[in-house]
């Protein structure tokens, strides 16, 4: 009798437990979108317009597809909500910041506090230096607490406490390996089921192989995305290149003066003394190069003045970049493994020197459009590569002050969206957002259609469909887009 009443409560708990795993799996499954009530806050709808979330956010994001979306009350402190509504992270953080890691989720934290009982760390004279503020000590000693949590399991993998003033120069930084792993401050991670780990300390990165470069003591050895050792292969960390022309030896430090401090790149040696270009593992760098660059420029003064230099990946190429005074330009050379110069491209190049705003360097521009293709008065000024088979580029040309912006198609050696605006920004999965003038409204272009699905109306957008609007008032109206069906969810279009 005990044990049939056991078994009833064992199935009825599994009844329960079922449901309720359903629900939860019907709100993940069900589609909200951030919306915006007539009170200015933000709740989320579903596809009907029934408000789902209670309209009480100042500031609401769209869900990841993990089923979470970072919010913000009236008093700008933010916090992460599930696809149920329900607060999973409180509203008492300064920066909150997700990742999506294939199922899983990583949470970036910061929270500011005030600890005055570190006097040690008390201001002396805080007026000192023309404030009107004449106290001896200055006690508010204002830190902010770091993490970084899996949001499924709660799990806190890293947490340090700072000087508030010191938070700036802390980032999530968190590189992907892939859907499961992921490196930060030198150390691989795994996210399991239940929790995460970490496999491995002291990572130097990732090479193209996919495979990474793990130092042990004061050498490196190869390691898989499991942390485990992969062949027998040694590295030695190298501040210097060493070459050979016609017989003599030479040196290059790749810890650069010139201008600034930067190095010039990083060189691991392995036991046989064969040189790499990191993340390149696999081509060895020329023991002998040719003296002569072209009939102007020897080697060695390019090498010696090199402000970089890489391994160019799938080709037999090595790349050098030096600023050339004279001309007032950065000059490309590339040197392949058996030690000759090249001024040429390779075919089939996948490689380039970017800016840090993402425009390419290297090529240049007359590499990849054609004068022909512009029109007269016109000449292409920049561009960047806007897919991973960089077949798409966006480009800048420009006649005197004036700028147009449009897609080049490398392959098919035409405009896949002429240069007649000017500015388009990729919003992502195909979508476009343009202007035709400057100080213009921004409209919708899908680029697969060649289609302006929205004419000009915000004044701006962003990739996540949050857009900004003014109305005829001036209010400053922000609300959600879906680029999919163009439509608004915001009060306005709910009546």
């Amino acid at each position: 009798m005990v044990n049939s009443i056991i078994m009833f409560a064992a199935c009825l708990l599994a009844i329960v437990s079922c449901k309720g795993q359903g629900s939860m799996d019907k709100w993940h499954e069900r589609q909200l979108y951030p919306y915006l009530a007539e009170n200015g806050l933000y709740g989320y709808v579903d596809e009907q317009l029934d408000l789902v979330v209670p309209a009480r956010y100042r500031s609401a994001s769209p869900f990841t597809s993990t089923g979470f979306a970072i919010v913000s009350d009236e008093n700008n402190r933010y916090g992460v909500i599930n696809s149920a509504g329900a607060l999973v992270v409180p509203l008492e953080y300064k920066t909150v910041y997700v990742e999506v890691l294939g199922k899983h989720t990583l949470l970036w934290t910061v929270r500011t506090y005030n600890s005055p009982l570190r006097f040690w760390e008390w201001r002396f004279l805080p007026g000192f230096w023309g404030a009107s503020d004449r106290r001896l000590f200055d006690t508010q000693v204002k830190r902010s607490h770091l993490c970084i949590t899996v949001l499924e399991s709660g799990q806190r993998i890293y947490s340090e406490r700072v000087l508030s003033e010191l938070a700036y120069g802390y980032y999530f930084n968190i590189k992907k390996v892939d859907d499961t792993h992921f490196i930060r401050d030198g150390i691989l991670y795994e996210i399991g089921r239940k929790r995460c780990r970490a496999l491995a300390k002291h990572v130097f990165g990732q090479s193209d192989d996919g495979l990474l470069l793990q130092k042990m003591g004061d050498y490196y050895r190869l390691i898989s995305v499991k942390g485990k050792a992969v062949g027998k292969r040694r590295f030695r960390y190298q501040d210097h290149l060493t070459y050979e022309i016609e017989g003599r030896r030479h040196i290059l430090n790749l810890v650069s003066t010139y201008d600034y401090l930067h190095r010039v790149a990083h060189l691991f040696q392995d036991s046989d003394g064969e040189q790499y270009f990191f993340p390149d593992l696999t081509k060895a760098f020329p023991k002998s190069i040719a003296a002569q660059v072209h009939k102007d420029l020897v080697a060695d003064t390019l090498i010696q003045n090199s402000m970089l230099a890489a391994s160019m990946p799938h080709t037999d190429r090595f790349i050098f970049r030096r600023f050339n005074r004279g001309s007032n330009t950065f000059e490309y050379w590339m040197l392949d493994t058996v030690g000759n110069w090249h001024a040429n491209v390779p075919e089939d190049n996948r490689f380039s020197v970017v800016s840090q705003a993402g425009d390419i360097l290297w090529p240049s521009i007359e590499d990849i459009i054609p004068l022909d293709a512009v029109a007269s008065g016109w000449k292409p000024s920049r561009y960047a590569s806007v897919d991973e088979d960089r077949q798409l580029y966006k480009v800048t040309i420009r006649r005197d002050k004036e700028e147009r912006m449009g897609i080049w198609n490398v392959a098919e050696r035409k405009w896949q969206w002429k240069p007649e605006h000017a500015y388009i920004r990729y919003l992502g999965n195909g979508y476009w957002t343009f202007k035709s003038i400057q100080d213009a409204k921004y409209g919708l272009y899908q680029l697969s259609t060649s289609q302006v699905l929205i004419s000009p109306r915000y004044h701006d957008m962003n990739g996540n469909g949050m857009v900004a609007y003014y109305d005829e008032a001036g209010q400053y109206i922000r609300f959600y887009v879906d680029w999919k069906t163009q439509r608004e969810y915001w009060y306005e279009q709910a009546n």
